[in-house]
């Protein structure tokens, strides 16, 4: 005999629960930061990662802006990655 599969719609963007359980815990430490706090983050950020291929420091700074976006555009900021504005 088979078994009907629950049919719900797919919320999750297609990120597992493990890491989106992750980028939520990331996400409320971030907003736990003051703002001084966040600065000197993204600078070590872009220390650590300054040096890293594009792809890779794109990579990081859009899982960060899941987290949070405002912690994405910081980090993107201080790794140089976003469009100069005029």
């Amino acid at each position: 005999m088979q078994t009907m599969k629950d049919e719900r719609p797919d919320l999750s963007g297609g990120i597992p629960a493990a890491r989106r359980r992750y980028l939520t815990i990331a996400g409320i430490l971030f907003r736990l930061l003051t703002p001084a706090q966040r600065r000197a983050l993204y600078r070590r950020t872009a220390r650590s990662l300054g040096s890293a291929p594009r792809a890779i420091r794109l990579r990081h700074a859009g899982n960060c802006g899941r987290a949070d976006p405002a912690f994405g555009s910081g980090v993107a900021a201080a790794l140089g990655l976003q469009a100069a504005r005029s």
